[in-house]
């Protein structure tokens, strides 16, 4: 589970931050709702409104019964929580890696910030398994002579949760708000001001594109079920 918000700085340009994450292994829906929930108050408060993102395979019915999608839009949870079918996850991998690219700026010694000052996309220090996932944990399988054996991202039940809801973000958050202009947050913000304290420089973390590294496969809480 990730918490981010893409937002709009005064230039009009999107940033993109992740400000928390919740990264448990072999738990029901229901347990991670009522988790997710807690530590949605205790970081953002009682009142933060999220849009919540989430795999369509949540939506299927199976023989133990109806998919965790349409359990938890059920009380005591109640989530709406928005999903599309995705054919083919290459597009929105490519997608975060166009996020992850160097960004223009006022010159080429900035062009990895925006020209407000501020990177096009941060995450918060205490994301360890994000910061991870980006620095290689999500990755494509290597034979031992160090070539590609598959096309698609290797899945580990770990880092490729953890990408996927980043995926998922991107996908119905993000792309959106690239192709509409204003799509979730109409009004620019300042990136220092986000959530209920400040974002400072120093508890994040700033992930440029690197060609070199192109092996890491790469308000919204967004999750794989």
């Amino acid at each position: 589970m990730l918490w981010s918000q893409i937002a709009r700085c005064h230039d009009l340009r999107l940033h993109w931050f992740i400000h928390d994450e919740y990264t448990p292994t072999n738990v029901e829906a229901e347990e991670l709702a009522t988790a997710v929930l807690k530590q949605s108050v205790e970081r953002f408060g009682r009142y933060a409104d999220f849009q919540d993102v989430g795999d369509a395979q949540g939506m299927a019915y199976s023989d133990s019964g109806p998919g965790p999608i349409i359990r938890l839009a059920q009380a005591p949870y109640r989530l709406k929580i928005r999903y599309r079918k995705i054919a083919e996850i290459e597009p929105g991998v490519d997608l975060i890696r166009q996020v992850l690219r160097a960004r223009p700026g006022e010159d080429k010694a900035h062009a990895r910030f925006c020209r407000c000052g501020h990177p096009m996309f941060q995450v918060h220090r205490r994301c360890h398994g994000v910061i991870n996932m980006l620095a290689g944990g999500y990755h494509y399988p290597t034979s031992k002579h160090g070539r590609e054996t598959s096309p698609k991202p290797a899945k580990d039940g770990f880092y490729d949760n953890i990408a996927d809801a980043l995926r998922y973000t991107g996908e119905h958050i993000w792309r959106p708000q690239m192709i509409l202009g204003g799509y979730a947050i109409p009004q620019p913000v300042d990136p220092r001001t986000l959530w209920k304290s400040p974002v400072t420089p120093d508890r994040m973390v700033e992930f440029p594109y690197d060609e070199r590294r192109d092996a890491r496969a790469f308000a919204a809480r967004s999750c794989s079920m």
